[in-house]
């Protein structure tokens, strides 16, 4: 049984290609065949299972090759096929990678107390972040998201921080 709804939900440019690769992939009607969607170096693949034809191999492979030229996320033809996005997708991903400030947000750490460090409330928000939990990596220490996040909803909104109520 496929799983349309997931792989849509993270690859909305390749909607259509999904579709209309499933549906190609049903119109065989082949009881065995069970497939799902997903990305992988760049292209769109499906995966099969150990069950596979000529006929499904042709799919499939039109399939990824149409999805090199097209953006994952908004479904533009791209210029660089060594990205599953186009440039202006790229952009507003690299956006979405800042916080509040425009401190970057590194994946899988957090913000760097560095950076935090060089703004003129760092000793307030230091106040506030006691007893908060901190990664370190490299020796560099990093503040996680969802912390920094709340700080700043506070910050901004009340002038305050979690010790000093509203």
């Amino acid at each position: 049984m496929t799983d349309v709804k997931k792989a849509l939900s993270k690859m909305k440019g390749w909607q259509d290609l999904i579709l209309e690769t499933n549906k190609k992939l049903k119109d065989l009607q082949d009881p065995r065949l069970k497939f799902f969607a997903y990305q992988k170096y760049g292209t769109l693949r499906y995966n099969t299972g150990i069950y596979s034809s000529d006929e499904i191999d042709k799919i499939l492979s039109d399939a990824e090759d149409q999805s090199e030229r097209i953006c994952m996320a908004c479904g533009v033809e791209k210029q660089n096929i060594e990205q599953t996005l186009c440039e202006a997708c790229l952009l507003t991903l690299k956006r979405e990678e800042l916080t509040y400030f425009g401190l970057e947000v590194h994946p899988g750490k957090g913000i760097k107390e560095s950076d935090i460090k060089k703004l003129p409330f760092y000793e307030f928000w230091k106040a506030s972040a006691v007893g908060s939990t901190c990664a370190i990596f490299d020796g560099e220490t990093y503040v996680y998201r969802h912390d920094w996040e709340n700080f700043c909803k506070s910050f901004i909104k009340y002038g305050t921080h979690r010790y000093q109520g509203l």
